[in-house]
């Protein structure tokens, strides 16, 4: 069933079936994301806290329709972006939809500062901060192999500033929009490059 306030509901059943750990796993999430269905991109922007600009320092949703659309293999018009730096015309930013989503998840817990795992820093509490510094992301294989340039010019809606709690839900979400080539074409792809 659909739910407007969709990552929020995910988040508000974790509290409220907490029990007496607290912490849910991420198989937990995957499952209560897949008992209340998949949201669509326009209900994800709408439910979140949006901006006219990128949010550096967090993951960012937006809808996009890249310039060299008809040269590139595949692309994905929604991507789910932490912003590393500004470039010419937009930014740079890795586009977690190029990796399965299993692969998300372990990439997230590689660039929480401090090296804690986001599952426990979600669950207990802590509010992860991500490293966004690409001198040190590009020490990361998977992390420089799904770096992206993104121009403004392009960007066809208002950003959706993920928060540090909505982190793991907006990750395991399957919301990739990939045009002319599949998914799993572009894990493919990414995977050789790491």
């Amino acid at each position: 069933m659909a739910q407007s306030k969709f990552i929020q509901s995910v988040l508000d059943s974790a509290k409220a079936e907490s029990g007496d750990s607290g912490v849910k796993s991420v198989n937990w999430f995957r499952e209560k994301i897949q008992e209340f269905g998949k949201p669509g991109p326009q209900q994800l922007l709408r439910d979140g806290r949006r901006t006219k600009g990128v949010n550096f320092g967090t993951l960012n949703m937006f809808i996009y329709s890249p310039k060299h659309k008809k040269t590139l293999p595949y692309y994905d018009t929604f991507p789910l972006v932490l912003p590393i730096g500004p470039a010419a015309g937009g930014f740079m930013g890795l586009n977690f939809h190029y990796l399965p989503i299993q692969m998300r998840i372990r990439l997230l817990d590689k660039i929480v500062d401090g090296g804690g795992s986001l599952n426990v820093a979600a669950q207990t509490g802590k509010r992860p901060r991500l490293i966004t510094d690409y001198s040190q992301l590009k020490r990361i294989p998977m992390a420089k192999a799904i770096v992206k340039h993104y121009l403004t010019g392009y960007v066809k809606s208002d950003f959706r500033a993920i928060t540090s709690e909505e982190l793991i839900v907006a990750a395991l979400l399957p919301v990739q929009r990939f045009q002319k080539g599949s998914a799993q074409a572009a894990y493919l792809d990414t995977a050789k490059r790491y």
